[in-house]
């Protein structure tokens, strides 16, 4: 008789059987972990003031600092040529006490004050920077109009990541999809048969 003829084949079958459902839990566990850690968001978040000056701007926004520090110019301008003028610095201070009066000498050698308030914002219809004047909590332009943080100002934002350490009890926490069973019209939890199934396989088997 030959040696081979002792040899088992049905325990060689279970144990290929085994090594197959070790490679799809391996596998599985792999993709439920890479899910786990992919689900970001992005948030953009508004100031609800206009900005102070060209690095509060590049902090709380999504533009450069070249871009706040343009805005930031041409806010300056508007706040001169758009602004109420004043032939003395104490009657701009009588009508703006909360704001610095600033002089400029125009071609004809007269000096003119005007209120700088030094908050700025983005004129959507000019796509220019304009200034902002104050009134207690409110803001408004030379024109009257009022802020509007989602239309005079870029947005900052933000990725916000929902993904958890890998750890042995963010594995457990995890729902996994459910299967059909075939034949048998129930479900099974995929992540548990993989984990519990292995530790099932290697007892039956051996």
């Amino acid at each position: 008789m030959k040696r081979s003829n002792n040899v088992k084949v049905e325990r060689f079958v279970k144990s290929r059987k085994f090594y197959n459902s070790s490679l799809l839990f391996t596998g599985l566990l792999a993709s439920s972990l890479f899910l786990i850690g992919c689900d970001d968001n992005t948030e953009k978040h508004y100031l609800d003031r206009p900005y102070t000056d060209e690095y509060d701007c590049y902090k709380n926004s999504d533009l450069t600092l070249d871009k706040c520090k343009r805005l930031k110019s041409e806010a300056d301008e508007n706040a001169k040529n758009n602004g109420k003028q004043y032939n003395s610095a104490a009657d701009c201070k009588k009508d703006n006490p909360d704001a610095d009066c600033k002089n400029y000498t125009t071609s004809t050698n007269i000096v003119r004050y005007y209120p700088y308030y030094g908050w700025f914002g983005y004129n959507p219809s000019t796509g220019t920077g304009q200034q902002y004047l104050r009134s207690g909590s409110n803001f408004y332009t030379n024109t009257g109009r009022s802020f509007d943080a989602k239309v005079n100002t870029s947005p900052r934002t933000f990725t916000v990541s929902s993904a958890k350490p890998y750890s042995s009890s963010t594995i457990s926490a995890v729902k996994a999809p459910t299967v059909s069973r075939g034949g048998f019209g129930g479900t099974a939890n995929t992540l548990e048969a993989m984990i519990y199934g292995a530790s099932f396989l290697d007892v039956k088997l051996s």
